[in-house]
Parts: C-alpha cells; sequence; structure tokens
C-alpha cells in the first residue's frame, strides 16, 4: 500500500511533498523508498542536507549538496543557484531537502520565494522533511502556527506516527474510558427520554425544590394526577404509530396525521358560542 502510494506522488509530480515525523517516528526510511521510486523511473535525484552526510544518503543520488557546514547555513539564493546549475533541460528532477525547519526559522517570507524559485526552473517536485518535534525559536509569534502556514503551502503531507506508540495510546485509551450506552425512549406523549450508560459524578448544584421556595401566591408545581394525565396526552404526529385501544379513537380513523382530540369534563367548549366574541372590544 505505501509503495503504491509513493508511486502515485511521484508520478503526479507533487510539487511539495511534506513528511511530517518525530522521535519517535522518523522520515529517513520514507525519503529513502521515494528516492529508489524516483531513480527506477528515471528521475533525476538533487540530494540537499542539513543533517546528513553523504555516506548516510541514498545510494546513486546524481547531485548531492552539503547546504550546512562548519562555518554555518549556505544562503538559500545560493542553493537555489546551485540547484539550477543540476537542472538537466527536458528531465524530470526530485529535489530532496533533508530537513525544513532551518528555512522556517530563519525567514517564512524568504522560504516562500525560495520554494517558488526552485519549481520555477522547469519540471521540478521537492521532497521535504519537517521535524514537529523541534521548537522554531526565530519563528515569528505574529503568524500561523507552522504546521497550518505548511498546510496551506504543501500540494502532499504526509504525518507519520510510531506504530509501537499508536497502539499503547489505543489499549490505554480502551482500559480508561468505558463502552458507552446510549438509548432513547420514546414516551407515549411523544416527548424523547435520553440514557446513557456512562455514570459522571457530577455534584447537582441545582437544589431539587426551587418552585416550592418561590414566594408566588400561586402553585406552580403539578399533583400526580396532572402529571399522569400529562403523560397520556396523545400528540398528532403520534397518531401514525400508536396502537388504538378500547378507550381512544382507533388509528384507521385518525386520517394519517389528523389531530386526535377529545373533550372532557374540565373543557369549558360551548359549539354555539362564536370564538371571535372574545376580540371584539
Amino acid at each position: 500500500m505505501s509503495t503504491s502510494l509513493y508511486q502515485k506522488i511521484i508520478r503526479d509530480g507533487s510539487p511539495l511533498v511534506i513528511v511530517k515525523d518525530s522521535s519517535q517516528q522518523t522520515a529517513r526510511p520514507v525519503l529513502d523508498q521515494m528516492v529508489d521510486t524516483a531513480l527506477q523511473r528515471k528521475i533525476r535525484v538533487i540530494y540537499v542536507s542539513y543533517e546528513t552526510l553523504q555516506q548516510d544518503a541514498p545510494k546513486n543520488v546524481d547531485n548531492f549538496l552539503y547546504a550546512s557546514s562548519w562555518d554555518g547555513f549556505m544562503p538559500l539564493r545560493q542553493i537555489a543557484e546551485k540547484i539550477e546549475e543540476f537542472c538537466h533541460k527536458d528531465a524530470q528532477h526530485l529535489v530532496v531537502i533533508d530537513c525544513i525547519n532551518h528555512l522556517l526559522n530563519t525567514s517564512v517570507s524568504s522560504f516562500s520565494v525560495f520554494f517558488g524559485t526552485v519549481l520555477s526552473f522547469g519540471n521540478i517536485s521537492i521532497l521535504t522533511t519537517f521535524h514537529t518535534d523541534v521548537q522554531l525559536e526565530s519563528y515569528p509569534s505574529h503568524l500561523a502556527n507552522c504546521e497550518t502556514f505548511l498546510g496551506f503551502t504543501a500540494t502532499t503531507i504526509m504525518t507519520l506516527k510510531s506504530e509501537e506508540h499508536a497502539r499503547v495510546e489505543h489499549e490505554a485509551r480502551m482500559r480508561s474510558v468505558p463502552s458507552p450506552l446510549e438509548m432513547d425512549v420514546i414516551l407515549k406523549n411523544g416527548q424523547i427520554q435520553p440514557y446513557s450508560g456512562i455514570h459522571v459524578n457530577v455534584q447537582n448544584t441545582t437544589p431539587a425544590n426551587v418552585l416550592d421556595e418561590l414566594s408566588v401566591p400561586f402553585n406552580l408545581s403539578l399533583s400526580d394526577k396532572q402529571r399522569n394525565d400529562r403523560e397520556t396526552v396523545f400528540l398528532p404526529h403520534y397518531a401514525q404509530v400508536a396502537t388504538a385501544d378500547d378507550n381512544a379513537v382507533p388509528v384507521l380513523q385518525a386520517n394519517g396525521g389528523a389531530i386526535i382530540y377529545q373533550a372532557d369534563e374540565a373543557d369549558d367548549f360551548d359549539e354555539e358560542e362564536d370564538a371571535d366574541e372574545d376580540l371584539l372590544l
């Protein structure tokens, strides 16, 4: 699967491929595999090194360039000129930069100009590595996060994670978090009563007898009979799924979603009364 992914990236010629690694999982095997894939497709490989010795670099690369030395780092303009000298006309090139942390730490604007200049030389793809656990001390604080910036700049991003570390994290998470159990109970009045099997010990800060403590001249609570009557109220949409009994209107006579209502003794209903009389002034 990974080999097919590498071949697709090299074949499509993605302009800027960034591989994110960390101290738990290095990107070195990925770079070596993609360089081998490029060489098999007769693509010229230019290797720019900030932290890799030439004897440790992938074999059979066409050109190798040290971008760092005891005297410091090579200027980006000089690196771009060297890459232009290595490029051949009518040939596809893969420029490998083993680490771009120094480029981002120097200047973000220079980073963008450098990659734009290199890509303008011709049929070139850039493959580089970004160390996520290395702090950039000189990165401007007023700009977006470095990884966010790379997300809008790169055309392909691969994030590497240690398989062993991911397995340990998964096992620890499965041991600490119980399996969730959720259920929705639909009452007779159509209300949905959610239920969760995960109990969280949270102290209830709201007193239960708030209504009893209110200084009002009337009663806001419901009696047991009123609560029972409220649970037996049928909503219009519930008539479509309810089962008819002896004391209720049959479902077949409800005309689908028609409103089911039966007046009882507590209702003040008069058929001869004009409902608009209350609106007259």
